[in-house]
């Protein structure tokens, strides 16, 4: 293969030939340093766009999942004054659901608060949600955070709201 015919290839074509046939590689070598950079900057690129479509639709999924409980499994859920209420105060615990989801336990009635760090400890994620405010615990942090429901509402002006 000579230095025209690389020149008439294709971007797909040249990461294909450069990737399988190792011994053409040394052909893609005599371009000049900013086409390489040029090829590299689209490589990246495309990868980019692949790996952002990726997430996005593990995303997506993760919504739909969450959404298709809230509407299924959860009767009741109400916010006033800094009090969130779901199902009138029944303790629902989900752990270790799997696919990437954080485990999440809602308790808005008697509070538990140890026993559920120590439940979600053992994962890299979970929620706890319960009458006054919201434990969340991430793998990308040391300590759990803790966010006052009236705290959250302050920010984005919500007083109150239910299910509907």
């Amino acid at each position: 293969m000579s230095e025209e015919n690389v020149k008439g290839m294709n971007f797909f074509v040249k990461v294909i030939t450069s990737i399988k046939d190792f011994e053409k590689y040394s052909i893609f070598a005599i371009e000049r340093v900013r086409k390489a950079i040029g090829y590299l900057a689209l490589l990246i690129i495309i990868f980019s766009a692949i790996l952002s479509g990726v997430f996005t639709y593990k995303f997506s999924n993760s919504v739909d999942m969450i959404m298709n409980y809230l509407n299924n499994d959860i009767n009741e859920i109400t916010y006033n004054n800094g009090i969130l209420s779901v199902n009138f105060g029944q303790e629902i615990k989900h752990i270790n659901l799997g696919r990437g989801l954080p485990n999440i336990i809602i308790n808005t009635g008697i509070t538990k608060e140890n026993e559920y760090k120590e439940a979600i400890s053992k994962y890299d994620n979970g929620i706890i949600l319960l009458q006054d405010r919201v434990i969340l615990k991430n793998e990308m942090f040391t300590n759990e955070l803790q966010y006052k429901y009236t705290e959250i509402g302050n920010i984005y002006k919500i007083s109150e709201f239910d299910k509907e």
